[in-house]
């Protein structure tokens, strides 16, 4: 099932539940978090003292979410982040420099990478 960006599904056991989907930096623009998760909303609160549990999943506000398969400057960019860092660094830090990707992407990209 094929629904537009600002959409997601969630699935119960008997049902689905179509969602309108609030990103993150149109909650920052309407000063308000309504809408997002606890986890969310924990990881945004603690993204100076903990930035690895917020990027692991959250870009920077305004900031597009890079999606599907990897384009060569983003590999090229992984690969010199995983020389300067390496892979125990905590994914969501990992991220930072690698404009759009998140942690979770960047774990599965090296995931892929050692299998």
């Amino acid at each position: 099932m094929a629904l537009p960006d600002d959409k997601y599904v969630v699935r119960h056991s008997s049902h689905i539940v179509k969602c309108k989907r609030l990103r993150l930096d149109q909650a920052l623009s309407q000063g308000s978090t309504e809408g997002w998760s606890e986890a969310r909303i924990k990881a945004y609160k603690t993204r100076e003292s903990n930035p690895n549990a917020y990027y692991y999943r959250f870009n920077d506000p305004g900031e597009e979410q890079g999606k599907g398969k990897w384009k060569e400057e983003e590999k090229l960019l992984f690969m010199e982040r995983l020389k300067e860092v390496g892979p125990d660094a905590g994914w969501g830090i990992f991220s930072m420099k690698i404009p759009g990707r998140v942690g979770y992407q960047c774990s599965n990209m090296y995931r892929h990478l050692i299998e």
